[in-house]
């Protein structure tokens, strides 16, 4: 059993080892493209780290007559398995591997503790009749063996995020067919990043490529949190189709303590272009291998580091663009429309509960300002016998 593979052992073809991410990195790793070093944490060593824990049977408990449609029910079931999976003790043979993989990959970057990303990576990740992506977590800033056995351990946990449970209950997939790989990762401080479509993704041009960039990190533009500037490129003239220049607002970036945070972008950056358009162009060439899949939609997440050192990233397959596949998506989309409802629908009861509460609050208040005006009456009348009292007093 195998816990740790190096990029250059991995291809396209090892996703059940290295899950997709992890996989087609190795692909572009072997490409001659320039990606930063890293190690993947087996499926195997998932699997091994599950058995070795007795975690299964307890997990499968869990999940046990789970209404996955019950958002409360479904939050509650992932808490537990979570809790148990990041609770539990690494197994020691497990734990040296990733130490000893992470003390390598240290050397190999020139450091003593290298700061890394770690990194889901799931089997079932970016298959052309499902896609996993994005329901696993990542984890930034990542410094010394110790930290990164434990946050390898939070990624194993993930598996079971609520998205992730009811995702793989409404695809009809084994909770335990699925495993999780970790990608451990140089992160590469960068000072502006992005993603490269190699096929159009809106229009589904084969002949276009799209850009999108912003400042900072990458998380923002992956997350969706920060708006980028888009460009379409034509890959047979090379020249720039069309662009957008966005308003950006705000960036991540790395601090002095080497932690992620989101700050403001200084003023004149906002409106301006993040990649100039030799930029684009020489981005366009230097990626040219990974556009040889003509048959598969690649998103690559491209960063830039302050050294202008440029790296390619997280290559990750969307979607095989023919229609059964848009009804598919479509498909899915509607699987997605319905699990928002129902979050709607619990901010609904949420809502009227809420309504309730402040109907019996105005009930309250309205009682309580009677019982005032009573007050304020037995005050008075109090008054009046008291200045009655008085005038007995005088008489006597």
């Amino acid at each position: 059993m195998k816990f740790i593979a190096w990029l250059d052992e991995l291809s396209n073809e090892d996703v059940n080892i290295a899950g997709g991410k992890g996989a087609s990195l190795g692909e572009m790793w072997n490409a001659g493209l320039p990606v930063p070093p890293a190690f993947v944490v087996t499926a195997d060593a998932y699997r091994h780290f599950i058995k070795e824990t007795g975690l299964m049977d307890k997990i499968k408990e869990i999940l046990s007559g789970l209404d996955v449609n019950d958002t409360d029910a479904l939050t509650e079931a992932s808490k537990k398995i979570r809790k148990l999976i990041e609770e539990a003790e690494m197994p020691e043979d497990l734990r040296l591997a990733i130490i000893e993989a992470y003390n390598k990959l240290s050397e190999m970057c020139g450091e003593d503790e290298v700061t890394v990303a770690v990194r889901s990576s799931a089997t079932a990740e970016d298959l052309p009749e499902a896609s996993f992506a994005g329901q696993q977590d990542t984890y930034l800033n990542i410094k010394g063996a110790e930290n990164v056995v434990k946050y390898v351990q939070k990624c194993f946990s993930s598996l079971f995020t609520p998205r992730a449970i009811f995702y793989r209950e409404q695809q009809g997939f084994d909770h335990f067919m699925v495993a999780l790989a970790a990608v451990v990762q140089k992160l590469v401080n960068a000072e502006k990043a992005g993603v490269m479509f190699t096929v159009n993704p809106i229009t589904e041009n084969y002949n276009e490529l799209v850009i999108e960039a912003a400042w900072g990190l990458g998380e923002g533009v992956v997350s969706g949190s920060v708006s980028p500037d888009t460009y379409v490129v034509n890959k047979k003239t090379l020249e720039i189709a069309d662009k957008y220049i966005a308003r950006k607002e705000t960036m991540f970036v790395k601090d002095e303590k080497g932690e992620t945070k989101v700050i403001e972008v200084p003023e004149d950056m906002k409106e301006k272009q993040v990649l100039t358009d030799e930029e684009i162009k020489e981005l366009f060439r230097r990626n040219i291998k990974a556009l040889s899949k003509k048959d598969k939609l690649i998103e690559i997440e491209r960063i830039e580091e302050r050294e202008l050192n440029t790296y390619i990233d997280f290559p990750e397959g969307i979607s095989r663009l023919s229609a059964d596949d848009i009804l598919e998506l479509n498909k899915k989309l509607d699987e997605g429309v319905k699990y928002i409802k129902l979050i709607f629908e619990e901010l609904e009861n949420h809502m009227k509960i809420l309504t309730e509460m402040n109907k019996k609050l105005d009930t309250h208040t309205e009682l309580l300002t009677q019982m005032n005006e009573k007050l304020d009456k037995l005050n008075e009348t109090q008054l009046k016998m008291i200045e009655i009292l008085e005038k007995i007093e005088k008489k006597l």
